[in-house]
Parts: C-alpha cells; structure tokens; sequence
C-alpha cells in the first residue's frame, strides 16, 4: 500500500498525497514562486505541504488540491516509484496514478498538481530546461477503481519436490480491479512472468519471489522460503 505505512486524513477539503520511492532530489514549488529543495541539507521549507521522510530516498508529500504546485525530481536507482492519489483522505481517495519501475535514466521528471488534475509525467533527457516527451503511468484510475488501494493476494502451492528440486505454482488473486500481472524470482534480482509452475534447483536457490501488480498499480510481494528438508 503506501510507502509510510500510514494513512492520512483530511477531513474537509480534497488533498494530493504522493509517494516518491527511490528519488534522490525533489523539488515541491507553488504559485507564488516559493520552492523547497527537499533533500538539500539546512534548506529553509516555504512552500505550504506537509513532508513525512521514511528513509534517505522516500518522501511523502500532501498538498491541498485547491491550489497548484509543481513537484519536480530525479533519481539515482534504475527505477523508482511514484505515487498520487487525490481525495479527502488516501484510505480511499476519488482518483490514483501510479508508475511503478519507473525508469528515468538520469533524466529529471516533472508533474503538476492542481484544481484542474495532474499533467502528465514530463521528461528532460539533457538536463536543459525543456521537458521534451512524456511517460505514460502504470495506471490512472478514478472513481470505484481508485478506492482500491490494496495489492493482489499472492500464495504458492508446493506440487512436487525431492532431494534436488521443488515444484512451485503461484497464485494471484485481487476482488476488486483484477491482477494485471504476475512475475516471479529466485535470486530476488531477475525476474521473469509467471506463466506457470515452477521447477526450482534446490542446490541454486532458497526462495521463491512473487511480484503482482493489480489493475489500479498497486503492486503486491510475497516470499516462500524453501526449509532444508530433503
């Protein structure tokens, strides 16, 4: 669900919460010229939101979705997370974007918030100032489908096993928008779609990794850990 772990509630009035998850700079800006360079050390906040920090690289921001703000970042990982749900309150929010793996390449990324929606995922590739191309999310979804802010159930199912391998299928399942896709690892590095059981060589790996992503982008992981019994 969201990165913090914890829910946030505006009673009253509509508010955008968005999850950064892996971002290395982020800048939050609003109308009046005002911006906070989050992650600078010593750097004074003018800008009316509210920061939650959850680690070196994962930052919760709420803004009132009555005004606008733009919030702009990058990333050293491969790929990050991003989030933003609108509504009184994400326990269950009128509307979610979700890009999950998202891969910037060393570029900066930025979106805008306001009154009137979100922009798209705008890209500067040369660090130039000009946001050339845009990415489209892992799901945009308002509405019923946005209340649906938890990811696909997962579980594994022993088939088969001996002293060398074990036979392993996984199931996911998710009532309320459906599972988009399933992948699955061994090495918790590489993964591959899950297209049916799998055989695991018992001397090359000690788990099996299940990653599911629901039709709203949210993202489910769940682990099986194989015990030492022949």
């Amino acid at each position: 669900l969201y990165p913090t772990g914890k829910p946030h509630e505006y009673k009253t009035d509509p508010a955008y919460y968005i999850s950064l998850i892996g971002a290395s700079r982020v800048l939050v800006s609003d109308a009046k010229g005002r911006t906070d360079d989050l992650f600078r050390p010593g750097s004074i906040r003018q800008v009316e939101a509210t920061y939650d920090f959850f680690g070196p690289n994962t930052l919760f921001i709420t803004v009132s979705a009555s005004e606008t703000y733009s919030i702009t970042f990058e990333t050293k990982d491969p790929a990050m997370i991003l989030e933003i749900v609108k509504g009184k309150g994400n326990v269950s929010p009128d509307e979610a974007i979700r890009y999950n793996d998202l891969v910037l390449n060393k570029a900066t990324a930025r979106f805008q918030v306001s009154a009137a929606g979100v922009t798209p995922l705008q890209i500067d590739a040369n660090h130039d100032g000009r946001f050339e191309s845009t990415l489209e999310p892992s799901a945009h979804v308002v509405g019923v489908a946005a209340k649906d802010t938890r990811g696909p159930e997962i579980k594994f199912e022993v088939l088969e096993r001996n002293a060398t391998s074990i036979l392993v299928a996984i199931k996911a399942t998710d009532k309320q928008t459906g599972v988009k896709n399933l992948f699955y690892s061994t090495d918790g590095v590489h993964e591959f779609p899950y297209e049916g059981p799998v055989r695991v060589n018992l001397n090359q790996a000690t788990f099996i990794h299940g990653t599911a992503d629901d039709n709203a982008g949210n993202r489910a992981y769940r682990i099986y850990h194989f015990d030492k019994r022949p």
